[in-house]
């Protein structure tokens, strides 16, 4: 692979992961707006809700047709009927009285009790609705980052297995060489990694340092040497 193929081949690369990086924030964003005004609207779904269902229990105490009006006139007729029907002097009125006057307000209590039922059941569902959307959302925010950071490793190991590539298949120098530069010679042992150099990529070898008399150093010491900073180089001779 020539320089100016590695540099076609890297630049699409790149181009392919930046449109791809750019597909993916623009869906999270289209997904966190419309998951933003799905929220508005089932909060003015529910506020109206609500209030018409308020207005509905406010407007039974004026609806002569309304369950608690009908309850209430009876109540009246049966209290005006009781005292018509028993005497203020009969033994028992104090007791019937009481028994009336608590009999009506447990059916009283138990009309309010079903309108208060129907509101309790509404901010029930709400609470539920709203629970579910806010689960969905948080979804969406916590699969958004690990699936980016994912997605940048993906396009770095991509990146780098090309630039790896063409940095091995251009390299000058090979195992067992020995290469020198300002601090000294190396007998290269490995491919290290590699590094940018005038718009391109080059190797760096790992070795053992050498002496000046070409042996290994009695530490062992290893070091890494940039094919740029290479000064001179030469293949030890081997079979002899």
């Amino acid at each position: 692979m020539s320089d100016q193929e590695f540099h076609v081949k890297l630049d699409e690369l790149k181009f392919l992961q930046e449109n791809e990086r750019k597909v993916f924030c623009s869906k999270f964003d289209c997904s966190y707006l419309e998951n933003e005004l799905e929220l508005a609207r089932l909060k003015l779904r529910h506020k109206k809700e609500l209030d018409n269902l308020n207005k509905k229990v406010a407007d039974a105490d004026q609806d002569q047709q309304s369950e608690i009006c009908q309850l209430r006139a009876l109540h009246e007729k049966e209290s005006e009927d009781f005292m018509k029907e028993v005497a203020c002097t009969d033994q028992r009125y104090k007791l019937k009285s009481d028994y009336l006057k608590l009999r009506q307000k447990t059916e009283f209590l138990d009309v309010k009790k079903k309108y208060e039922s129907e509101i309790s059941q509404l901010k029930m569902l709400h609470r539920s609705e709203l629970k579910t959307l806010m689960k969905k959302i948080e979804y969406n925010e916590q699969t958004y980052i690990p699936e980016l950071d994912q997605m940048t490793l993906r396009h770095n190991i991509e990146r780098n297995t090309l630039i790896k590539t063409f940095v091995f298949a251009n390299k000058l120098y090979n195992i067992g060489d020995v290469i020198s530069d300002h601090a000294g010679s190396i007998s290269i042992r490995s491919f290290s990694s590699f590094t940018t150099y005038n718009d391109s990529y080059k190797m760096i070898y790992r070795g053992i340092i050498l002496t000046k008399n070409g042996e290994h150093r009695k530490d062992g010491a290893y070091r890494c040497i940039s094919e740029p900073d290479v000064k001179s180089h030469y293949r030890p001779i081997t079979g002899k």
